[in-house]
């Protein structure tokens, strides 16, 4: 296997860091239906609430970071 240019390196972490964002966010979408069927209680839904956006945060300045890398040349490979 011939080794990949850069452009190449940056196209599959795009594609991937986009197939993971994604991922999260229908993940994201389901927790309220999945807390409900679980029946939890006010408080365990609101640490849950806060993981998720916890998560969400991370994701973004992650997403954030990434891009910010690519522009200055630099990136997480």
């Amino acid at each position: 296997m011939r080794p990949l240019c850069r452009e190449e390196v940056v196209a599959a972490a795009r594609e991937e860091v986009h197939r993971r964002v994604t991922r999260f966010q229908q993940l994201a979408g389901e927790v309220p239906a999945m807390c409900h069927h679980l029946v939890l209680a006010g408080s365990q839904r609101a640490a849950v609430d806060t993981c998720v956006e916890v998560m969400a945060a991370w994701t973004r300045g992650y997403l954030r970071a990434f891009e910010h890398g690519l522009k200055r040349g630099a990136g997480p490979y």
